[in-house]
């Protein structure tokens, strides 16, 4: 990051004149507690050893694809992260995402951008609407309510160990505009688990009911007793502070972490915790009014980048895509679907499908179910060689199941839709990294996506006598294609 921004800051004699290139019911406290303790004394399964489908993989993703629609949403000097893609029914495209460093919005700044597709054309920038939702944002999840809303949670920055607070926005009407937008700052914490990591955040969730809860873990800046995981919820009132309450689930820092809602407002959770051996493996938690909380382990995370992304399909059935990383006998760095339908708190009730990319192909998946549960997976193909996109219909975690696996797109694709930069030549861009994935009305997939544009630039472009060059990074940031 800091090379990227060193880069930058030399580019400023071209910035100056690129000005206007690209833009002009949840437990009381007490008995989940008990409930805690008692999931803890208990025994689970490990998987470690646990057999995978196979069936014929598919290869990696190679062939070119038909050229996708699509739209930079950064500009020359912008260091843009972590965004967060939803589809309203009427196609409306709605992404959130942060900046790093310090920028003419403030420091480390949180944006909300919409494009109305159904009457504009999305792949110009100038249809795409911006607000600025403040400074100090580490990363940004992006939800719509049942009546297409956006809802949005703001991780702070971490690292600081300075008490610092998460935020909830909402809008309802007109959210172009900022001041239509109720935030709450929720969940004290010197440390939001997120802004450090490069993993997808999957930490927040709205109930049927459209109430938001999120977890997160503090060491303690909300008090002595406030050091572990904890679980935010709101009712009513939700742009104001005080209509929030939280519970401790563990008095574990579990960072990372994954949440779900079910139908009946109860959560389900998957992240990563040590074994004895201080390695770390995946896990999932549930809870029920009966049980309370059950968990079952499954593979150890592996050594390196390890990404994971969980969903509950209609039936509140768990889902989840892993990307295992490498392991010390050789083997790992794959991407497996796991599934299970019925006593989800089993081993033996989860089947697990290595979906057979090849080795090292499958980071940064993102899962998302269609209307008809059927899963779909973006992710990062090695090498900064674009974004893989790999889709089944049917009996998908067994060796039955049939995985298409295509290139959504390809780096010389993207630069082909990119505005030519003035006193550049040779462009890369290097993308299809944290992916998030969205599906319009018809199942169409709507990703959005980071990417890092480098090129040849001149080094004194005020000079016509001077023709030096070197490579700069010219933008780190966000893209998104609706193919």
């Amino acid at each position: 990051m800091q090379h990227a921004r060193t880069v930058a800051t030399a580019l400023a004699g071209v910035l100056l004149l690129l000005s206007g290139w690209f833009f002009s019911g949840m437990h009381e406290p007490a008995a989940a507690g008990e409930a805690m303790a008692a999931a803890q004394k208990r025994i689970f399964l490990p998987m470690a050893g646990r057999s995978l489908s196979g069936g014929a993989p598919p290869a990696t993703p190679v062939p070119q694809p038909p050229a996708a629609a699509g739209v930079f949403l950064s500009r020359m000097g912008d260091y843009h992260l972590n965004s967060s893609i939803a589809v309203d029914h009427a196609g409306g495209l709605h992404v959130a995402y942060t900046a790093s460093g310090k920028t003419p919005d403030g420091v480390d700044p949180a944006y909300y951008s919409y494009c109305a597709a159904q009457a504009v054309n999305c792949a110009d920038a100038a249809n795409w609407q911006r607000v600025v939702l403040g400074s100090g944002a580490g990363d940004i999840q992006l939800l719509l309510s049942s009546n297409q809303s956006p809802r949005i949670l703001i991780s702070p920055t971490s690292g600081s160990r300075q008490p610092v607070a998460y935020r909830y926005a909402a809008c309802n009407n007109s959210c172009g505009t900022a001041a239509n937008w109720g935030i709450a700052s929720v969940g004290i914490t010197n440390d939001s688990g997120f802004g450090a990591s490069r993993r997808l955040a999957q930490s927040f969730a709205l109930d049927a009911q459209d109430r938001p809860r999120f977890v997160y873990i503090d060491y303690g800046a909300g008090g002595a007793e406030h050091t572990g995981t904890l679980l935010a919820y709101c009712d009513s009132g939700c742009t104001n502070s005080a209509g929030w309450s939280e519970i401790l689930i563990d008095e574990r820092t579990i960072g990372d972490l994954a949440l779900q809602i079910d139908s009946q407002g109860l959560p389900h959770l998957l992240g990563s915790l040590l074994d004895e051996e201080r390695e770390s493996f995946l896990f999932y938690r549930r809870f029920d009014a009966q049980h309370g909380w059950q968990q079952i382990n499954f593979f150890r995370q592996g050594n390196g980048d390890a990404h994971w992304s969980f969903r509950l399909d209609g039936q509140d059935r768990p889902r989840i895509a892993f990307y295992q990383a490498a392991l010390a006998n050789g083997s790992g760095e794959r991407l497996l679907y796991m599934a299970c339908d019925t006593n989800c708190a089993t081993g033996e009730a989860w089947q697990i499908r290595d979906l057979g990319l090849g080795q090292g192909q499958g980071k940064f998946a993102a899962l998302a179910l269609d209307s008809k549960g059927q899963p779909r997976i973006a992710f990062a193909v090695a090498g900064g060689f674009g974004l893989g996109y790999t889709r089944c219909d049917n009996a998908c975690a067994t060796a039955q199941g049939s995985w298409e696996t295509t290139l959504l797109e390809s780096p010389v694709q993207a630069i082909d839709r990119l505005p030519p930069v003035p006193f550049c030549r040779a462009p890369v861009w290097a993308g299809g990294e944290m992916p998030s994935l969205a599906f319009d009305r018809n199942g169409a997939p709507r990703v959005a996506y980071e990417g890092e544009l480098t090129g040849r630039c001149l080094v004194n472009p005020n000079d016509p006598n001077d023709g030096s060059e070197q490579t700069f990074t010219i933008f780190r940031g966000i893209r998104v294609i609706f193919p």
